[in-house]
């Protein structure tokens, strides 16, 4: 099944109209008193000429059925902006993406104080006339992004599809059964849209945070020698009987649990709550050591997981993410800064880009083995 599309407008028409087969110009301006047959329309009504309720499909339910001939464009009979609808996801605000698929063309923009490489993009269903010039360097980010984007759709939706087959005997229920339960108990509107959602907010809330809070930490004992052993003599001694890292008795590890709490306080909190603190610029795990202040929000000046009813969930699965690959780093080898770099002139120099406050550089390290796995 196709359709003609006027590339770079929106046709809402054509959008909605996904029973089309295909809208001729030519029987839209001769003949104003019917749609394409295929559209089956209903009724001319009488308010405008050429106002016509259009019969769509259940799944258009939503969209308001009454058009105007007006808003066919002239298209011309050319397979080239032919848009096949089975490759066209169409959302419920009528609208939808176009991939980049070809760079044609290069050139740079001369400002007054610098210059602008600039590319000339072709979209999919596009033709070359309407083609666009976008910035090179916005262009190649925005197409990984967009790239990322289908992809993780895409595996969001075979999952559905996965939990949703009559052939499925799991007798196991995880989060995406429960959610597809409550959208099929009807009690609250909860699209397939809505059910990826916060499938991919866990994911990133859960692998993304984590992740970043050891490269921090890891950099923050480099930075400061006598954090980085005073917690790595903790955690061997506390192994040393077992000879292996126990999560049972991470109990134990008072000074990186505290080395953990002080890196937060220094990435969580906004800057008027990081004020509160004596010396809030410096890295010091021994303001934990004697101190009732936990990560369960009871204090205001301390909330790296929010407080009250808005409490991250996660809260121990995070934890423990972030525990124990220290826990192992520490035990198993000891870590040096290469190219003599003074742990004083290490960079801790950050940037906001996706859920959680990254390094700007990559953090460069060796390890050298001290008690082998």
């Amino acid at each position: 099944m196709s359709m003609l599309y006027h590339p770079g407008k929106a046709n809402v028409v054509a959008d909605a109209l996904s029973i089309l087969t295909m809208v001729s110009a030519a029987h839209v301006e001769n003949n104003k008193r019917e749609l394409v047959r295929e559209a089956h329309w209903l009724a001319r009504l009488g308010m405008r000429e050429g106002s016509l309720d259009i019969e769509l499909p259940a799944d258009l339910s939503s969209v308001h059925p009454v058009f105007h001939v007006s808003l066919l464009k002239k298209y011309m009979d050319d397979s080239a902006v032919v848009v096949p609808l089975e490759s066209t996801d169409i959302q419920n605000s009528l609208s939808y993406e176009e991939l980049p698929i070809e760079i044609l063309d290069h050139q740079t923009r001369r400002l007054r104080n610098k210059e602008v490489p600039l590319v000339k993009v072709l979209r999919r269903n596009q033709t070359a006339e309407v083609a666009t010039w976008e910035v090179e360097a916005d262009m190649s980010l925005r197409a990984k992004l967009e790239k990322l984007h289908h992809e993780v759709d895409r595996l969001l939706d075979e999952n559905i599809d996965d939990h949703t087959d009559v052939n499925n005997t799991s007798m196991h229920e995880d989060l995406m059964d429960v959610l597809l339960r409550v959208q099929n108990d009807g009690n609250y509107e909860l699209t397939r849209n809505n059910i990826k959602a916060v499938i991919l907010d866990m994911f990133a809330a859960g692998t993304d945070t984590s992740a970043s809070t050891v490269d921090w930490t890891m950099a923050e004992m480099l930075k400061n020698p006598s954090a980085l052993e005073k917690a790595q003599e903790e955690v061997r001694r506390v192994f040393s009987e077992k000879g292996y890292v126990d999560e049972s008795i991470f109990d134990q590890l008072k000074y990186l649990r505290a080395v953990i709490k002080e890196t937060l306080r220094k990435l969580v909190n906004v800057w008027t709550i990081g004020r509160y603190w004596e010396d809030a610029e410096c890295f010091k795990p021994e303001r934990f050591l004697d101190s009732s202040i936990d990560f369960n929000g009871n204090n205001f000046e301390y909330i790296p997981f929010g407080a009250g009813r808005r409490m991250c969930p996660g809260m121990s699965f995070g934890l423990a993410n972030v525990e124990h690959p220290l826990a192992l780093f520490l035990y198993h080898f000891d870590w040096k800064l290469p190219n003599r770099i003074k742990h004083e002139d290490l960079d801790m120099s950050e940037v906001y880009f996706g859920v959680t406050v990254r390094r700007e550089l990559n953090m460069h390290v060796i390890p050298i083995v001290s008690k082998p796995v």
